[in-house]
């Protein structure tokens, strides 16, 4: 709708999950006779769901249910820093439950565990991240599935954090973090800045090739401390209001990052942080025959792209484009030489067929792309043209059926422009070229 969602709209969706998954499993009927009964069945479902290992995973966080019917989520701690409320450097968070005495011992000896009271909790170091974007080149979306980048990113925490084990979930090649242009403690902050050129590789969707929207992304996260000890988010203070559009676009104008780019251009760009998820046990005997889920928080720069279509269509489609007009040239010519037309339509057919396979040929996917229904199309009406000259040539042969062959002609020559016009206000409406 245009607008980033609201805290109220992610609890009201967990909302909406919480209960659909309640009625999903609790056995109801639906009926409207058993709509008591149905209720206390949800009713008793969602009161069943009352451990961490039960939980129902929402946008949120897991989502249960206490003996006393309340929904405990840890504390969110933030705090204002130049007129700006951003989340606070350190935050707690409930123990999951699964934890030995082992796991509590080594949590503590590595300050991941602390204890408030008579209770344990987690200690968890949020980390400001910000990506500023100096140049995109080598963009190869369509063959490699590459792109080179060169940008600065930095971190700003308290406390320790060991930046070499950080990893890039999307690199071609392992990205060293060991030595930082600018390092420096501010208080109790710690401030580290980094210069990095390296090419990255996405699963690119190219359903729509050539009119597609591809994200050229960079993400990152700890390559061992998981999210109930470490989270990364976004550094407002620093990039400014990212929830804008014009303020990443003016961002890269200014940097004239996509000067070396010449077959996209950016229509947006997004900064944001979510979790992956590692379901394994990681042979831990605690966790044998239940479900382990180890959850890493990642921090994410997506810059939206566009491809130029109107200079695709003039490098790449031209030549064929030109050989199409040719063959629909070939039907005026004169004394209706079927001979000739019949030989223009079968070497056009060819030519497209050699076109189709080159760029078919480029694109590194398995599966059927916007160009290729364009191309079928193509042959479909290549192959009406010469089934209709080949009757028209059959006709001809015959006494009196000269009014015939005139009407086959000229709804060759009429069927063609409109099939192809037609055909691409269809692209366009089909895959909102333009839009």
């Amino acid at each position: 709708f245009g607008e980033y969602p609201t805290w109220f709209s992610a609890t009201t969706y967990d909302s909406a999950l919480v209960a659909i998954d309640a009625m999903r499993n609790a056995g109801i009927s639906g009926q409207p006779e058993d709509l008591a009964k149905d209720r206390e069945l949800i009713r008793d479902y969602l009161d069943s769901i009352d451990t961490a290992e039960e939980a129902i995973e929402g946008i949120t966080g897991n989502i249960y249910f206490t003996g006393n019917n309340n929904f405990v989520q840890p504390m969110a701690m933030g705090l204002f820093q130049n007129g700006n409320f951003i989340s606070a450097p350190l935050q707690v968070a409930a123990l999951e439950g699964h934890e030995t005495d082992e796991d509590l011992e080594q949590g503590m000896e590595n300050n991941a565990i602390i204890t408030i009271g008579d209770k344990c909790f987690y200690l968890t170091q949020i980390v400001y991240v910000g990506i500023d974007i100096n140049e995109f080149n080598n963009v190869d979306i369509d063959g490699e599935h590459t792109f080179l980048v060169d940008f600065y990113l930095w971190f700003r925490y308290n406390g320790d954090l060991d930046l070499s084990n950080i990893m890039f979930d999307n690199a071609v090649e392992p990205i060293s973090l060991d030595d930082p242009m600018i390092s420096k403690e501010i208080g109790e902050t710690s401030y580290r800045l980094f210069r990095l050129r390296h090419t990255f590789t996405d699963s690119f969707n190219l359903n729509k090739y050539p009119f597609d929207k591809q994200n050229l992304s960079i993400h990152l996260r700890h390559n061992s401390v998981e999210r109930k000890n470490l989270i990364f988010v976004v550094d407002t203070l620093g990039l400014g209001d990212v929830t804008t559009r014009r303020t990443i676009l003016e961002s890269l104008e200014r940097a004239h990052a996509f000067d070396a780019v010449n077959d996209w251009k950016p229509t947006n760009g997004f900064f944001y942080a979510d979790s992956v998820h590692d379901y394994t046990t990681r042979g831990n005997p605690a966790q044998f025959g239940e479900k382990s889920d180890i959850e890493y928080s990642r921090f994410n720069a997506a810059i939206e792209v566009e491809r130029d279509v109107i200079r695709f269509t003039a490098k790449t489609m031209l030549p064929v484009l030109c050989i199409i007009v040719l063959a629909y040239l070939g039907l005026f010519l004169p004394n209706r030489e079927f001979e000739t037309i019949t030989s223009i339509m079968t070497g056009t057919v060819l030519s497209v067929v050699f076109f189709h396979v080159d760029l078919s040929g480029r694109l590194n996917v398995g599966y059927t792309v916007a160009l290729d229904y364009a191309f079928y199309a193509i042959y479909a009406l290549l192959a009406t043209e010469l089934f209709i000259s080949i009757v028209a040539w059959h006709k001809s042969t015959k006494e009196g059926t000269e009014k015939v062959v005139s009407v086959l002609f000229w709804t060759m020559r009429f069927l063609y422009p409109i099939v192809l016009v037609g055909g691409v206000f269809l692209m366009i409406l089909i895959y909102d070229i333009g839009a």
